[in-house]
């Protein structure tokens, strides 16, 4: 193989590999938009189910919050390694996101006099970006300090985009934050070519303003 089909051959394989991870990455923030929906309607059934059938019906609503969740995490340790640590990964990923939403509904019940407005979407916020790290830590994907550093910076600018007018109204979109944790992370690794850093640029704004559309068209 000649200089040029090598370089054509890196340059599939980035522009692959960046398409295949941010719609993971896409894939994952809409199974966890789904899971806090679910959790929160088991939230409420447990809090006015009065007959049996009612509360089981609560439990069954958390089962397929954690499942999807579980599935929203595995679809980013799965790629590109498939292993135990990777499903191990998934699993440790869930425990921040699951406590972030707990301590999210349990807050305002604490200290009603003393509540902050703002503390229940940062605790939910904050759980998502530590799960967020914990998945992309198994993933195998964070090598060096540059994919660190990406991380950081896309995990920073995912909130900040959750502060902006885009998300008003909108309670449990966290994609801004998913597909700039993983963008990020990628575009300051050696990996990227200019190529595949615009198609990753593309597909991170467009998948973005997707997830917000369909999120408000289904009034979640």
């Amino acid at each position: 193989m000649d200089q040029s089909e090598e370089a054509r051959s890196a340059n599939e394989t980035s522009v692959k590999r960046i398409a295949i991870i941010l719609g993971l990455a896409f894939l994952g923030s809409e199974l966890s938009l789904f899971a806090a929906v679910t959790m929160v309607v088991a939230n409420f059934g447990f809090i006015i189910s009065y007959t049996f059938d009612a509360k089981l019906a609560a439990i069954a609503a958390l089962a397929l919050s954690v499942l999807l969740l579980f599935g929203s995490f595995l679809a980013q340790t799965r790629y590109p390694r498939r292993g135990k640590i990777q499903v191990v990964g998934a699993c440790l990923a869930i425990l921040p996101w699951e406590a972030g939403m707990i301590l999210s509904f349990a807050v305002p019940y604490w200290n009603p006099a003393d509540f902050i407005p703002w503390l229940p979407y940062t605790l939910r916020v904050s759980g998502v970006g530590l799960a967020l790290v914990c998945a992309l830590l198994a993933s195998g994907r964070i090598r060096g300090l540059p994919d660190l550093i990406g991380l950081g910076l896309g995990i920073l600018l995912g909130i900040g985009l959750l502060t902006t007018d885009l998300y008003k109204t909108i309670y449990f979109d966290y994609s801004a934050l998913w597909l700039s944790a993983v963008f990020f992370s990628e575009l300051l690794s050696k990996r990227m070519n200019w190529r595949s850093a615009l198609l990753g640029f593309g597909l991170w704004a467009g998948l973005i303003l997707l997830s917000i559309y369909i999120t408000r068209l289904l009034q979640i």
